[in-house]
This record gives C-alpha cells, structure tokens and sequence, in this order.
C-alpha cells in the first residue's frame, strides 16, 4: 500500500510528537492540537464519551474507548467487534459509526458474542442510547460467525477468546478479510496474564502478525492497534 494513501497521519516510527497519532489525531490528554482543539478530540461526543457509557459494565479504560469512537467515526467500511458481553464497546462503536457516517460511508457494524445470556442486556443498553438500529448483533463461535459474514472488514476490534487457541482461531479467520489500510485493534494485548501464560493474546499476535500484513501504530488504553498494509490475501472461496 502506498504511504500516501495511509489514513494515519504519523507512522509509528516517525514518534511524533509524542509517539502514534492513529487515523487523525491524538486524544491523549496532554496533547494541545490547535487545528482540533483542546486535547485533539474529535467534538464534545467524543471527549464525553467515558460518561455516555459509564453505566455499562466493561474494562474498557479511557483510552480504549476514546480510540474505538474515533476508529469507527472514520470507518471506510464494514466494522467487526468480536466480544461484546454488555455491550460497552459497541455502543462506542456506534456512537463513533453514527457521528461519523453523515460524509463518510463506514459501516455495517457486526458485533459477535458467544455467550447468548449478555445479548438482551447488550441490546438494552443499545437501545438506551438510541443506537440498536446501528448494529447486527450475532451470536456463537468468533471464527464461524466471521467465515459467514460477507466481504472485508475495514475496522475490526477483537476482545473475545483471550487463550493462545481461542485468540489463534480469530487470528485465522481474519485472514484475507481486511482492507488494504484497515484499522485493527486487541485488546487485553499489554495484560500482564500474557506474561504468566494465562492469556495468548500477545503471543498469538506477535507469530501472526507479519504474515497478516499488520503493522503496529501503538498502545491506547489497553489496546494494541495495528494498521494493515498492502494487498490482503485472497478471500477462500465460500
């Protein structure tokens, strides 16, 4: 993929000013953007979002949230969530998809979930926020679900499986089904449990990657995020 059509302003390796600013600008809270304003925050809703969502219940850390919002506002087409328990991050999934979508064409938003007993507590705090319309909530495996759903993925957030197995199998499924340019994001990728073996998150990734044509753009909250670069691999047939 050509640099120039990246849709990241500054590349990881080029640590400026303070490391990664991924899609448009950076949130973080020390960083003054006077083109964006205070803080680099896209507007109000998204400098609001940790409020909007704070009744729902989810590890998400701020930083988490703040770069879901912004990677669904520029979302250049299909975005895929796989583990969505209550629903917290997809409603900042939505959010981000429904602020964004007014001139941009982002969008459909699938959210995957094995457990079925989350779904009506997730669709509730969906429909709270006036956003359920928004997304096509899915239940069952991660990998069979996103072997059936159609086309690529050009903004994909995994939270699911967090096993070396279970992480490897989404990993796998993922494979030739993102964009050329595509935002990617783990979470759980910094855990310590990686360290202990609890989690594979990061093992499983750091084998995977380089085949996946994924490149890393930093940490935010607890989020690796990665942007994929050049041609993907040919889609399976079906």
């Amino acid at each position: 993929m050509d640099a120039s059509a990246s849709r990241f302003v500054y590349l990881h390796e080029s640590r400026r000013p303070r490391g990664y600013e991924p899609i448009y600008r950076s949130f973080e809270p020390s960083l003054y953007v006077p083109e964006i304003g205070a803080h680099g925050f896209l507007g109000p809703v998204h400098e609001g979002i940790p409020e909007a969502v704070a009744s729902i219940k989810g590890k998400l850390m701020e930083g988490d949230q703040y770069k879901l919002y912004e990677a669904a506002f520029f979302a250049r087409g299909a975005i895929l969530e796989v583990g969505r328990l209550h629903g917290k991050s997809t409603a900042v999934l939505a959010m981000g998809l429904r602020d964004g979508t007014a001139n941009r064409s982002g969008g459909p938003l699938y959210s995957v979930e094995l457990n079925d007993k989350y779904e009506p507590i997730a669709a509730g705090n969906l429909r709270e926020r006036g956003l359920l319309e928004l997304v096509t909530l899915l239940r069952g495996d991660s990998a069979t679900v996103i072997a059936q759903l159609p086309g690529r993925f050009d903004t994909v957030f995994i939270d699911g499986d967090h096993s070396y197995e279970g992480f490897t199998r989404d990993l796998r499924a993922l494979e030739g089904r993102i964009e050329p340019g595509g935002v990617v994001m783990f979470h759980d990728c910094f855990h310590p449990q990686n360290e202990s073996g609890e989690y594979g998150v990061a093992r499983a990734l750091a084998e995977r990657e380089d085949s996946m044509g994924l490149a890393y753009r930093g940490r935010f909250g607890g989020m690796a995020l990665y942007e994929q670069l050049g041609a993907p691999v040919p889609l399976r047939p079906r």
